[in-house]
């Protein structure tokens, strides 16, 4: 099948625009509790061109779940609290954890695509929320 780029740097397959992606991870997902809809398939290198089955990692609604618990989220909170919160538990930031967060503030149905831009833009929060925090 013939692919292209999309505008976010990922490969879609040209006729029916699916992400590569996540069609791979599709065909091994064996999981009865959720949707493969409700997941979300990140790349761990973070490189959107690297669809090895070894490079993907799948998110589910629990574990988005369990991560909120370890922030003590509120459905409640704000943004800025959920940041503060983020920001106190975790002292360096990794793709996954960011993968995670988005998909709190966002607070949307799964799949949640992350693009360099938003990820960019959520650390520069967050290093303005340390700073602030240290003063």
């Amino acid at each position: 099948m013939k692919t292209y780029t999309d505008k976010n740097g990922y490969i879609r397959y040209k006729y029916t625009r699916k992400l590569v992606h996540r069609t791979i991870y599709k065909k091994i997902y064996e999981n009865s509790e959720f949707k493969f809809s409700e997941c979300l398939v990140y790349h761990k290198d973070r490189n959107k061109n690297n669809n090895n089955l070894d490079n993907l990692k799948l998110i589910t609604p629990a574990d988005i779940i369990k991560f909120s618990r370890s922030l003590n989220y509120n459905s409640k909170d704000s943004r800025d609290i959920i940041i503060q919160k983020y920001v106190k538990k975790y002292n360096r930031d990794n793709y996954l954890n960011l993968c995670f967060l988005e998909g709190i503030l966002r607070k949307s149905k799964l799949p949640i695509i992350l693009n360099e831009k938003s990820v960019s833009r959520l650390k520069n929060e967050i290093n303005f929320e340390r700073k602030f925090m240290k003063r």
